[in-house]
């Protein structure tokens, strides 16, 4: 399968198969190119507000990290070395809403693999760079277990990526996101008057309160 490929099942339906380790070529990666251009255009209809503009380079960046560290979550043989120098390769240009939303449209299944890869020994590289890229792109590891450290500054400006973030929590319930007090805002916001569908974070923001309100 290639990385093509790759990308479009894993777009179609959130689960995809990997191929063997080997070079990426710049054809391979022009035709991923294509694939994520063809899924942002359909994601942006989604998305609450006006969504961000494209970064192709962000979205190249973000799927060929990506694809190999499912693939790494699959050959488990390969060394820590070559884990090291694939995966720390960072995005060189400035971080920006646009990027968080591009990255996010390949990273938003990072808390899956993240889970997939989990089974793997204590202070594996892999895990540690999903780890890592958890704490980075906050927008894409809601629902993450013990991902401290994070800040979200980089999208929390953008009304529309904002409600993305905030839509994530309240579906999976993640109650760490809240101590921002943005977060917070947002989220008792967007519960309105129906805190009754989303009784956890509810719950959550309602202790918070009380705890701002004692005297």
């Amino acid at each position: 399968m290639s990385y093509a490929k790759f990308l479009a099942r894993l777009f179609e339906d959130g689960r995809t198969v990997v191929p063997d380790l080997s070079p990426l070529t710049e054809e391979e990666m022009s035709a991923g190119d294509a694939v994520f251009i063809e899924y942002e255009r359909l994601d942006r209809l989604e998305m609450p507000g006006n969504a961000p503009e494209l970064v192709p380079t962000a979205c190249r960046w973000a799927g060929t990290r990506f694809f190999r560290a499912c693939q790494f979550a699959v050959h488990r043989d390969v060394d820590k070395e070559t884990v090291n120098l694939e995966l720390s390769v960072s995005f060189g240009e400035a971080i920006t809403p646009e990027v968080h939303y591009c990255v996010d449209l390949v990273f938003r299944y990072l808390p899956d693999l993240a889970k997939f890869a989990s089974s793997a020994a204590e202070n594996d590289p892999l895990v540690e760079h999903l780890n890592r890229w958890a704490r980075e792109w906050p927008l894409s590891s809601v629902g993450m277990p013990d991902i401290n450290e994070f800040v979200i500054d980089g999208f929390a400006g953008h009304a529309s990526l904002m409600q993305r973030y905030v839509d994530r929590i309240i579906a999976t319930g993640d109650q760490s996101r809240l101590a921002d007090l943005r977060v917070q805002q947002a989220a008792t916001s967007a519960l309105g008057m129906f805190p009754n569908l989303a009784p956890t974070i509810a719950a959550a923001l309602t202790e918070i309160d009380s705890q701002d309100t004692t005297p």
